[in-house]
Order: structure tokens, then C-alpha cells, then sequence
């Protein structure tokens, strides 16, 4: 697979760690650090043991880089790699919790989404004013339902599976 990212985009990066900062997914888990996961890349190349590129959750709110790195758009090709290398297994469990939630209720309930993905103590990592923010705008919920159109997107699923 052809790499569309350049080397000399993200030799640009000089570790300010402006995206680690603005970034909604390395505040909730220490696992995930874009201004790491670019310098394994710079030092290492691409190599698939870490597999946290998974976690980036395309927000772009990494691309106020000031070296315009644009590390959503690194993130997007190393997965695109990895499965045109067969390394996708976090991958893979992430997409099946994803399409799973969306099947069953219509659209994402991230909660539901973050205890089939992460298992049921992932509630737990949420620091509490990240939880506080998220349940505040609707986000989380202990008692989530099915939506209007759960049985809609249902029956979509199902057309595209007997296609």
C-alpha cells in the first residue's frame, strides 16, 4: 500500500506536544499520545506493537500543529497499513463494538460503545470532570434506549449484509 503520508511531514515535528494537548482521547487515556506515537514513527518507522493509532478519534483537533504535521491524517494512513497488513486486531474489535452499538441502538451510545469496546471498568478511567462534561452534553448515560430509527438502521444493516 502506497504510504500517503511523506517522511518529511512529520520530520517537521519538533515535539512541542500541541496535539497530545488539544487532544480529547490522550485526556482520557495515557495510552494514547499523538506527539509519541510521531516520534516512534521518526525514530522507528512505522511498526504495528503499539497499537494506539486505533484510539484517535478523528476529532482534528490535532491540526493546530504549528508545523502543520497533521497528525489525524498520519494516524488515518498507519491504519490504513495496518490492514493492508493484516495488524488490525485492536482495530477490528474496535469497529465490531462500534457497528454493534450503532445496530442495536441506532446510533452511537458512547457509553454502551466504551463498555463493549474497553469492558466495564473503562467507566472507571474517565476522570471525573471529563465524565461530568461528557454526561452534561448527553454523552454519557447509565440508562441509554433505543432511538426512533434503531429499527431502521436495523433493517439497512441487514440490505447490506444480504448484498
Amino acid at each position: 500500500m502506497e504510504l500517503v503520508m511523506k517522511v518529511d511531514d512529520i520530520s517537521r515535528c519538533y515535539q512541542c506536544g500541541t496535539c497530545t494537548g488539544d487532544c480529547p482521547v490522550a485526556w482520557v487515556n495515557r495510552e494514547f499520545n499523538p506527539r509519541r506515537i510521531v516520534l516512534n514513527l521518526q525514530t522507528n518507522g512505522h511498526n504495528f506493537e503499539n497499537e494506539a493509532v486505533w484510539l484517535c478519534a478523528m476529532c482534528f483537533k490535532c491540526l493546530r500543529c504549528p508545523r502543520d504535521v497533521k497528525p489525524v491524517e498520519v494516524f488515518s494512513n498507519l491504519r490504513k497499513i495496518a490492514i493492508a497488513e493484516g495488524v488490525n486486531n485492536l482495530g477490528t474489535k474496535l469497529v465490531k463494538a462500534f457497528v454493534e452499538v450503532v445496530r442495536e441502538n441506532g446510533r452511537l451510545v458512547e457509553t454502551k460503545f466504551m463498555m463493549k469496546f474497553m469492558g466495564l471498568d473503562s467507566l472507571k478511567m474517565l476522570p471525573p470532570s471529563v465524565a461530568f462534561k461528557m454526561w452534561k452534553v448527553g454523552k454519557v448515560s447509565l440508562s441509554a434506549k433505543k432511538f426512533e430509527c434503531a429499527e431502521e438502521v436495523k433493517k439497512i444493516f441487514e440490505v447490506c449484509e444480504n448484498a
